[in-house]
């Protein structure tokens, strides 16, 4: 679905900046996905019969990251509508730091290729591309805690005149952050988002405590075996 997305978008990118072609084959695929969502959380599905578009899978985080960055670009209201249903059902905090579930409530499974390694049922690359659904949603609140999050437990590092992250063993995490953080529309136009909160202002007072104990015990080490 996620792929079906971007190739959607494409076309109405390509509508926007030359001759129109393409507005009544991205109508008639808008009214046949609006047939076809998941039923439990009205999103689109992860996975659909290639056949008759019927939903094999319900909503998962990895996919609707994808889809939340893109599906305004082709239905902007509807898709404002989608990005507001996927965060309220997937995004949530473990230990206090924001990030986004790859199922549901009600709904449980485990990792594969789209999500990467889950932890206590979250996603890390559900929640970096994320960032790029909030920004082009004009997310500002939830844009901003996913990329203090990247920057507190990315382990980012400079090395001459680039950053990295993940100590630079994984490039494709970088290109991912980059991607993300530059996400802006391509053709619909940018609002800001009136949206519930859904990370509460003090998310940032565990992991500031949490580094702090560490820096303490650090700093204990090397006082007892430094002398």
């Amino acid at each position: 679905m996620s792929r079906g997305r971007r190739r959607l978008a494409s076309l109405r990118l390509h509508d926007a900046i030359l001759p129109p072609r393409f507005s009544e084959t991205v109508e008639r695929w808008v009214g046949a996905a609006q047939d076809r969502l998941d039923p439990i959380t009205g999103l689109l599905p992860h996975r659909s019969d290639p056949l008759t578009g019927e939903p094999l899978e319900g909503a998962r985080g990895s996919s609707q990251s994808l889809i939340a960055r893109f599906l305004p670009e082709v239905d902007p209201e509807w898709g404002r509508a989608q990005y507001a249903s996927f965060r309220r059902e997937f995004v949530g905090s473990f230990l206090g730091i924001p990030g986004v579930r790859e199922y549901s409530a009600g709904r449980s499974g485990s990792g594969d290729v789209d999500s990467g390694p889950l932890f206590a049922g979250f996603s890390p690359s559900a929640s970096v591309v994320m960032i790029a659904a909030a920004q082009v949603n004009g997310d500002r609140e939830l844009a901003d805690a996913f990329i203090d999050v990247s920057e507190a437990l990315g382990l980012p590092v400079r090395w001459g005149n680039t950053k990295r992250y993940a100590l630079g063993i994984l490039p494709v995490g970088d290109a991912f952050l980059v991607w993300a953080k530059t996400s802006r529309p391509w053709v619909a136009e940018w609002t800001p988002a009136v949206l519930p909160r859904v990370v509460p202002p003090s998310w940032r007072v565990p992991l500031h405590a949490a580094t702090l104990v560490v820096v303490a015990g650090m700093w204990a080490l090397s006082r007892r075996f430094g002398n």
